[in-house]
């Protein structure tokens, strides 16, 4: 990690990619019989008595909700992709068979000529799917040049992002929101306030007006065809 204080900033660089995990709800484990047993119980005619259409939605998603939060296990899930975006299903498929269990177990070696091909396949077939996953990107760098881009970052080594900063009291802040609240302050310091009372009147620089303008379909349909794509303006 390297650290850069200057002034008040307070730059911060790791080298290691964070992931960030969250709890679900594990459906492959779920037992739906006892989420069934527990809906019978309810009596949805009086639950659901004089309500609108969405007010009845609200009511039974509410208690679905409830009720697979109490019986469904949970399950930690990753943000990060489980595979790289270049990654092909022949390749996946050539992955799986160099690291089959059932194949190192019967020759209980890895110097086995029967392992060493698979694993010869599996590197050949991976550079092959990054090689052409990469000049797929290059190709389209016209239309899609953020996707190319975006692999390009994803190759970077280094995270760069905000550090804790100081206010004028000087304590140390390192939430989003303090930290946005900061940089927000001290941007709009720098801006000039004008006097609402006082508005400098501009003089006519040249007796020359701009009257007519013309406005014509085929332009206006020439510039919107011009515009790309990936671009916001």
């Amino acid at each position: 990690m390297v650290v850069i204080t200057m002034h008040c900033w307070h730059l911060e660089v790791n080298t290691k990619q964070e992931i960030l995990r969250k709890r679900s709800l594990d459906y492959s484990k779920a037992d739906i019989s006892s989420l069934t047993c527990e809906l019978s119980k309810i009596d949805w005619n009086v639950s659901l008595r004089n309500l609108t259409a969405d007010e009845s939605w609200t009511v039974f998603r509410d208690k679905l909700t409830y009720l697979e939060e109490k019986i469904f296990p949970t399950k930690m899930s990753g943000k990060c992709r489980n595979k790289p975006l270049w990654m092909t299903q022949k390749a996946v498929k050539v992955i799986r068979k160099q690291r089959k269990v059932g194949l190192y177990q019967k020759y209980k070696d890895a110097t086995h000529p029967a392992y060493r091909q698979a694993q010869k396949k599996a590197k050949v077939q991976l550079k092959k799917a990054k090689k052409e996953f990469e000049k797929k990107l290059a190709k389209n760098i016209k239309e899609d040049r953020k996707s190319f881009f975006a692999y390009a970052r994803s190759k970077s080594k280094t995270k760069a992002k905000v550090g804790s900063l100081e206010d004028s009291q000087g304590n140390l802040h390192s939430e989003f929101t303090a930290k946005a609240e900061l940089l927000n302050d001290f941007f709009s310091s720098v801006f000039t306030r004008e006097i609402d009372t006082d508005i400098p009147v501009l003089k006519p620089m040249c007796d020359v007006k701009l009257l007519d303008i013309d406005v014509r379909l085929e332009t206006i349909k020439t510039r919107l065809n011009s515009l790309k794509e990936d671009k916001a303006a």
